[in-house]
């Protein structure tokens, strides 16, 4: 009883010192090597798979999900276009908005099709289930029982999606208005803010990762690497409206989207392959999709010709 006292007293004490200024030791820290000019692999081997700080190109960045956007000025990311369209006064409110737009014209049917996939030949898993956040060939085995429990009705609610004909998934439609209208005042917010006081590029690392930077996930082919946006989705479309062409980006952090790196070699060892979810050849071709930043083709008709939509 007298060591569980203690052990309690010692925690409550080391929460004192950090409240009140004693206890200097970063909670959250990162090596800095955007002055070095390390890419996230080396970054990764010099520091052993420590979370980094690395300096690297937007348009070489990913929405996280399967849509395979990239954070550039021409892509057709509907963060970054609404952002465009805001900052040249064509769009001031989420109705008639590109966001609204991309919603209502990319609605895949389910996941096969969310991933480009054909649905008769997907497995039945796939093609039975709506498209969800947070699910790739390489997602970690506990993946597959949030899709076969339906825990994705959870986040229905919790990314306030209470219509359930609303997608789970947020890089695709439909989405209720009331989600659709926070989405463009939070981008709109984190645009003025940057606009205001800039880019605020130097963080304590007493802040947790999420807060300090955008966080990424690596996807490695060959000695080529792109990074899927895991947090800092509305930070790295507001910094790309605003001309931005790289950006500090916190690499190999947990962050509970999938592995911190993909190698596109370690197919045969995806979880959702060896499964039997997803054949070798289609989860290579989704990871050759996302690399490239090839849109499924249901996504690329349905916003074919954007460039004439007025908001």
């Amino acid at each position: 009883m007298r060591n569980t006292w203690r052990s309690m007293t010692d925690v409550v004490s080391r929460k004192m010192r950090r409240v009140i200024g004693w206890e200097t030791k970063p909670l959250y820290s990162c090596h800095d090597l955007r002055e070095n000019g390390y890419g996230p692999i080396e970054a990764y081997y010099r520091h052993g798979g420590d979370p980094c700080i690395v300096r690297f190109e937007l348009a070489n960045c990913r929405w996280f999900g399967a849509s395979g956007l990239a954070y550039s000025s021409s892509s057709l990311h509907p963060y970054v276009q609404t952002l465009i369209d805001y900052s040249k006064g064509r769009c001031g409110e989420y109705k008639g908005s590109f966001l609204e737009f991309y919603w209502k014209v990319w609605k895949p049917e389910n996941l096969a099709e969310y991933f480009g996939l054909s649905t008769e030949n997907a497995h039945p898993l796939l093609a039975n289930s709506p498209a969800i956040h947070n699910f790739f060939p390489w997602s970690p085995v506990r993946r597959l029982l949030y899709l076969e429990n339906q825990e994705w009705k959870k986040d229905l609610e919790r990314f306030g999606l209470c219509d359930e004909k609303s997608s789970p998934a947020r890089s695709c439609g439909p989405k209720s208005t009331s989600f659709g209208e926070a989405r463009f005042g939070h981008l709109i917010n984190v645009y003025e803010s940057i606009k205001v006081n800039g880019y605020c590029d130097r963080t304590s690392p007493r802040v947790r990762y999420s807060k300090q930077h955008i966080v990424g996930n690596c996807l490695v082919r060959g000695r080529d690497v792109r990074i899927v946006v895991a947090n800092g989705q509305h930070r790295a479309a507001a910094l790309v409206a605003h001309g931005q062409i790289v950006a500090p980006i916190i690499v190999h952090c947990k962050n509970g989207r999938g592995p911190n790196i993909v190698r596109r070699e370690d197919v045969n060892v995806w979880p959702m392959v060896q499964m039997g979810l997803f054949r070798e050849d289609d989860a290579v071709s989704i990871f050759d999709r996302i690399f490239d930043a090839i849109p499924p083709e249901s996504l690329r008709a349905g916003t074919r010709g954007f460039r004439e939509f007025e908001c």
